[in-house]
């Protein structure tokens, strides 16, 4: 959703001091991926991670690995044997375990998926054949949202981010095949290897729908193309008061002649709303134009490829296959699918997630880690809401209403109190695709209630079993599922001093979310409101902008820069996530001083406990695509950039002036 800031980090902590030695553990610490050739003053990612990284090659299925995706494989494996638990069992239908059963078996069916290939989409591909107007492409439109894809745009109902009490409905630009519209613009010769790419997938799939050699990938690219022309920034799109435009209904149809929004709205029953917010005005208004310039049979073919690309991996072999070769190879740098279970699984995680959530936590979640996690909160909640009376550069007005937003904080940990609905969800047993389309469309219909209704408190965005975590500007909220609450992220036998470095400065992080660029920019209640007295707003930018800067000149492959205005508001967040768990744990020791471990003190343990967080390798397609689409920065960044600009990471380790990892005071940036 586009008004939530996701960190995908956490653990858990014991908030009991270790006064243990080492023998024979690692409490909490493998010091044996410690790369002792390199000066942790002159890159602590590198003296923390390099050696893991050499050791610990990246699989073929995979993009990306480290810590986090460990903790991913670890947890699939528990679902999988859940999932293997209900195959023996007989449910009655319509019950949590008989449906998911259905949608997970039906998915592994290989032989019945691979039988039918890619007759499913036949129906959706001759309505549009039969397409002779503008009108009729608008309900074409409205029918393909409904299942799932999104040509041209996207329609969502969320909460109001002026009224955060309500939901509204949402118009946001889309309708783009390639990861964003950079992709189709920028110079060099990976992009344009990757864009020849592109075009030969386009053709791949169509030649396979229609079996015979097809070629379309001009026209796609050239309509794509001209979408992206008309399409915001990433960055553009991360300034809520430039997204946020509230129009009626009669302002929309103004600002999209071409399209009949009427017959878009019927195709799909959408119940009557006053106003929408529309997050581009601009793009719907170019591309209301496009669809003026461009001829309906080429608009056709765009339909056309919106079609069978949205459905390609839920076909048979060869169109997975396709899929793979672009999405996780040319554009991921992946050398192997995952296996068909491993698919299957994220199949049922990403429809019915809360459904299989229900039963994992009974098995795999630990209820008093509720009560840990609490505790750790409010140990945090403390140290940020010191942190804030004394900032020398904010006012007292400012000030206290800082202090109000961090006080009403809500936490969610482990589940939710109320779970989801699914009644009147129906799976059929034997024919995934046709659960696709059902689960699709249950889905999309469930949202349409939304319209107009209250918000839902107690809704997550996140199913129990997910690895990751968020915070939401417009609940003022952070949530913890239980899927992240386990080792290796927190262990047991850790000393505070890695928990902390760890747990409390992801408590620390998410909380910073409240007060980053954009979220400093929602009030307590959640509502897009601006709280902040002139002056002390100033300030805050110009600090801001000395980190953007910093990060702006980190470049972690040839040719490709870190964005430091994209990657602004987790990079405020981990330093501020940082500062705020050091403190709260200096806190917990209460003028103690805790002994060496492993040779290492508490203080450097704290920072090691960081670091191991983005303990991970990445390949230089994979990297490419977050450079340019991740509001995250890469891992070397997250640890050396923020470590740079810390008085207490150089005091801990010893670090000079004339070491790497020590900025020059002036150049130091002090936020939270």
């Amino acid at each position: 959703m586009k008004n939530l800031s996701i960190i995908i980090i956490i653990a858990f902590l014991s908030v009991a001091c270790s006064s243990t030695t080492s023998e024979n553990k690692d409490y909490g610490y493998d010091v044996s991926f410690l790369n002792d050739t390199v000066s942790p003053c002159e890159s602590f990612f590198a003296y923390t991670a390099s050696k893991w990284i050499h050791e610990n090659p990246i699989p073929e299925t995979e993009s990306r690995w480290g810590s986090f995706n460990i903790l991913i494989e670890e947890n699939n494996k528990r679902l999988k044997s859940l999932l293997e638990k209900l195959e023996q069992g007989t449910y009655e239908a319509g019950s949590a375990e008989h449906t998911i059963k259905t949608i997970y078996l039906t998915a592994m069916d290989s032989n019945a998926i691979e039988t039918i290939g890619a007759a499913p989409i036949k129906a959706q591909m001759e309505a549009i054949a039969k397409v002779t107007s503008l009108k009729d492409l608008s309900a074409l439109t409205g029918q393909l949202h409904r299942n799932g894809l999104s040509p041209l745009f996207s329609f969502s109902v969320s909460t109001d981010e002026k009224n955060s009490a309500m939901n509204t409905v949402n118009f946001w630009q889309d309708g783009l095949g390639l990861p964003d519209r950079d992709y189709y613009f920028r110079d060099g010769v990976r992009a344009e290897k990757l864009r020849a790419s592109y075009n030969d997938f386009i053709n791949k799939l169509f030649s396979l729908y229609y079996g015979e050699e097809k070629d379309f990938a001009s026209i796609i690219f050239n309509i794509e193309s001209k979408i992206a022309d008309k399409s915001n920034t990433r960055v553009e799109n991360r300034q809520p008061e430039l997204t946020y435009n509230k129009m009626t209904m009669e302002e929309l149809k103004e600002m999209f002649p071409a399209f009949d929004l009427e017959a878009y709205l019927v195709a799909f029953n959408c119940p009557k709303f006053d106003h929408a917010v529309v997050g581009q005005p601009h793009f719907f208004a170019g591309i209301s134009q496009l669809l003026n310039e461009v001829s309906l049979d080429d608009w056709k073919i765009y339909y056309e490829w919106n079609l069978i690309r949205g459905y390609a991996q839920q076909m048979s072999s060869d169109y997975v296959q396709a899929a793979f070769d672009f999405y996780g190879t040319a554009l991921r740098g992946k050398k192997k699918m995952s296996p068909r279970w491993k698919k299957s699984l994220g199949f049922v995680n990403g429809t019915t997630g809360e459904l299989l959530g229900q039963i994992y936590v009974k098995d795999y979640f630990d209820e008093s880690s509720k009560q840990r996690l609490n505790t750790m909160v409010e140990n945090l909640r403390d140290a940020y809401a010191e942190r804030i009376k004394h900032l020398e550069w904010m006012s007292e007005e400012t000030k206290a209403k800082a202090l109000k937003k961090i006080s009403t904080f809500t936490k969610k940990i482990g589940y939710p109190d109320v779970w989801r609905s699914y009644e009147g969800l129906s799976v059929t047993e034997g024919d995934h695709f046709a659960n696709v389309l059902a689960l699709r469309q249950f889905s999309f219909d469930k949202m349409l209630e939304d319209i107009g209704q209250p918000t839902d408190k107690n809704r997550w965005f996140m199913s129990p079993q997910t690895v990751n975590a968020y915070y939401d500007p417009t609940k003022n909220e952070v949530v913890f599922p239980a899927g992240i609450l386990q080792s290796p992220f927190y262990t047991a036998e850790a000393d505070d001093a890695i928990n902390y470095g760890s747990i409390g400065v992801v408590i620390g992080h998410e909380f910073t979310h409240g007060f980053d660029d954009q979220g400093s920019k929602y009030d307590e209640k959640g509502n897009l409101n601006d709280w902040w007295t002139a002056e002390d707003r100033t300030k805050f930018e110009g600090r801001t902008k000395v980190l953007v800067e910093q990060f702006n000149e980190m470049t972690p492959l040839a040719g490709y820069n870190v964005n430091g205005e994209l990657t602004l508001g987790e990079n405020i967040a981990d330093l501020g996530g940082l500062i705020m768990a050091y403190n709260a744990y200096i806190k917990s020791i209460d003028g103690n001083k805790p002994r060496d471990i492993d040779g290492f003190n508490y203080k450097q343990r704290f920072f090691l406990g960081y670091a191991r967080l983005w303990r991970s390798a990445i390949t230089d397609e994979a990297l490419i695509q977050r450079l340019q689409t991740d509001p995250h920065s890469p891992a070397d960044a997250r640890v050396n950039g923020p470590l740079k600009n810390l008085a207490i990471f150089q005091d801990a380790w010893g670090c000079t002036d004339s070491n790497a990892m020590v900025l020059p005071e002036a150049e130091k940036v002090n936020i939270w």
